[in-house]
């Protein structure tokens, strides 16, 4: 778990290609991984929902996975009552 992996090129971890590769994981300047501050939310469905760099606002961030969170659980709710 703690072990160092390569997030970029061809020696890529195969998890890392794939986020990078998704529709919402694309990032603005170019796929690469920048610093070990670039963050990745993913739904329950396992799709990438939003990608942050690491010059990203950090209340951007916070509201945004908030909204998620909070809209996933009303989805729950709601499920759960019929």
């Amino acid at each position: 778990m703690f072990s160092k992996i390569e997030v970029n090129g061809e020696n890529a971890h195969p998890l890392w290609k794939w986020l990078k590769e998704q529709p919402n994981g694309k990032g603005l300047f170019g796929n690469s991984i920048k610093w070990n501050f670039t963050k990745f939310l993913i739904n329950r469905e396992g799709q990438v929902v939003k990608r942050y760099g690491p010059l990203d606002d950090p209340s951007v961030r916070t509201k945004s996975l908030v909204s998620h969170y909070f809209f996933i659980s009303f989805i729950d709710f709601y499920l759960l009552l019929f």
